[in-house]
């Protein structure tokens, strides 16, 4: 069966929900009516000339879609409603170019680098710029770096990292994690190395730079060890026991937190986060537990409802549940669920790393009406899928 393909429906998406989080004025209502009523026309026409359903679009599209057909076009929110006022949003063209290109010019030049020298001077004054360069073109837009798309957002996180004392630390990183190479006998320009501000640890497929999080830049020689030979060699329970490991400590979380960009608003369209989590902060916590980061996703996924994310002590949600017709209990045990993942944390046996441990469904059960909100979110994702 053909695979169907609408472009930038996922983009178009997030824009649409924007302007709803902003809220709708009234002269702009047919307008917007009509962009959403083309975008779902779109999708429709183009599934029919394949002859296939919306449900063979892949799963961020198909999601898209399914967002979009819930939107009550006759009870636009208005501005202020959504509690968010105007919404602010800066664009950065090339993020993805920029990136690279400084991370293999690290890594190119890492033998000229040593600090003092003119070249890292050279490369700190570029990083700088650039900061400077964002920030200006924030202020012209009348906000702050908050307003950038997430990775535009975490490039001029990981910009000011190294605008600062990180550019000598990621630069001996990098050199661990050459002689971590040489010492696994990787010929010479067969892995490339590139210290970035990314979600997960480490990303690589052949023919490409080894992608490992900025996280790593304090790691010692045995974990370098275990990033090159799982990428350039095999993936074992020993080497990647000691990089989740690593990944759980703090200084990796120091470093993840001060480069992680906030989360979307806490506050949605029809649900606030903030609130959700001093709701089952008090009934479940006694009140005891502190506030972490609270955001939104930008993608209305149901694959995986909530992360809480340690290294930035942030826990997200998935937007499709932001939603009117999603009752709040729902919300809430989202919410429990990856709270209890911030209280329990994980759990070592050899080099296997478990979450959802025999403590933790006993901690998840003790959520008033679980069932019943078990059965409401069953009802949300299968309407989006």
């Amino acid at each position: 069966m053909a695979r169907v393909s609408v472009r930038n429906l996922v983009r178009s998406y997030n824009l649409v929900r924007d302007r709803l989080r902003a809220g709708i004025e009234p002269a702009s209502a047919p307008r917007f009516r009509s962009e959403v009523r083309r975008l779902l026309d779109v999708v429709e026409r183009e599934c029919d000339r394949l002859g296939v359903r919306a449900a063979d679009l892949p799963g961020p599209s198909r999601a898209a879609y399914m967002a979009l057909a819930a939107i009550d076009l006759d009870r636009l929110p208005a501005p202020g409603a959504a509690g968010g006022g105007a919404a602010v949003r800066v664009r950065l063209a090339g993020v993805a170019r920029t990136e690279a290109g400084l991370a293999a010019r690290m890594w190119r030049d890492l033998d000229r680098l040593d600090p003092g020298t003119g070249e890292f001077r050279d490369l700190a004054g570029r990083f700088a710029s650039l900061v400077a360069e964002i920030e200006k073109g924030c202020a012209a837009a009348g906000a702050g770096p908050a307003a950038l798309p997430p990775a535009a957002r975490r490039l001029h996180a990981w910009l000011r990292f190294l605008d600062r004392d990180g550019l000598a630390r990621h630069v001996a990183a990098l050199r661990r994690a050459r002689s971590a190479a040489a010492r696994a006998a990787v010929p010479l320009g067969a892995v490339e190395v590139h210290l970035l501000n990314i979600g997960s640890l480490w990303r690589w497929a052949p023919r490409r730079p080894l992608r490992v999080s900025e996280g790593f830049v304090d790691a010692g020689d045995e974990v370098w060890e275990a990033l090159v030979g799982m990428a350039c060699s095999r993936r074992t329970a020993q080497r990647n026991g000691l990089v989740r490991r690593y990944a759980e400590s703090a200084p990796f979380c120091r470093v993840v937190a001060a480069l992680d960009p906030a989360p979307d608003p806490a506050a949605g369209r029809a649900h606030d986060l903030a609130a959700s989590f001093d709701r089952v902060n008090a009934a479940m916590f006694g009140g005891q537990m502190d506030r972490p980061r609270l955001g939104w996703t930008r993608v209305p996924g149901t694959a995986r409802l909530g992360t809480y994310r340690p290294a930035s002590d942030s826990v997200t949600i998935s937007v499709v549940l932001d939603d009117p017709e999603v009752p709040k209990r729902a919300v809430d045990y989202v919410m429990y669920h990856e709270l209890l993942h911030r209280k329990h944390g994980a759990v070592f046996n050899g080099d296997r790393r478990h979450v959802h441990t025999a403590a933790f469904r006993a901690d998840e059960r003790r959520f008033p009406g679980w069932r019943d909100a078990e059965a409401d979110l069953e009802r949300a994702t299968t309407s989006r899928r």
